[in-house]
């Protein structure tokens, strides 16, 4: 039991270690392409129990989508094409996620129509936005089998807690996920 416990604190601190040098060189490269420059606003990364978590976030004066579309502006994708880099150069699976600001409901979301406002909703718009994300992830070289979720949550998980409208709540969530001792073993 204690031989576990020695090994999963090393592993720990081998992905933590490996996570840290992702980030620095992800805020690198930013540093060094002027349309990624001007994204840095829309870039959070940091450690979470679940692994590394690298955040495109809108802020008012730059959003990632078009309000209520999840088909995402040029720049979003060059912003997605330099976190693949990243990515890529890590061996574990990543999980995907899409979040909304808070919107008043709709009069009726029991039918599924993209051409009524009222049907599509801010889980169909997230679930769909994390899927955008994933595309422009494979498009860029990494391989299916390490997606392992594409998930909606909607505005269940507000980034700015106080003020759910914020526009900052709008946001895809790419989590680099931890190993567990058994992957790592194998």
């Amino acid at each position: 039991q204690k031989a576990l416990e020695i090994l999963e604190e090393q592993l720990r601190g081998a992905e933590d270690a490996a996570f840290q040098e992702a980030i620095e060189k992800l805020e690198e490269s930013i540093k060094f392409e002027k349309e990624l420059q001007e994204m840095s606003e829309n870039l959070k990364m940091d450690m979470t129990p679940e692994g590394l978590r690298i955040q495109l976030i809108d802020q008012e004066d730059r959003p990632l989508f078009p309000q209520g579309s999840a088909a995402m502006f040029d720049y979003t994708a060059a912003l997605i094409s330099a976190v693949t880099d990243i990515v890529l150069g890590l061996k574990q699976d990543i999980s995907i996620s899409g979040h909304t600001e808070a919107e008043p409901e709709t009069t009726d979301s029991t039918t599924l129509d993209p051409a009524d406002p009222d049907s599509y909703t801010n889980w169909e718009l997230s679930a769909d936005r994390a899927n955008a994300a994933r595309r422009v992830l494979q498009e860029n070289g990494l391989p299916e089998y390490r997606i392992k979720s594409v998930i909606g949550r909607a505005d269940r998980e507000p980034f700015i807690e106080h003020d759910p409208y914020d526009p900052r709540n709008r946001r895809i969530s790419i989590v680099v996920l931890r190993e567990s001792l058994e992957e790592a073993i194998e």
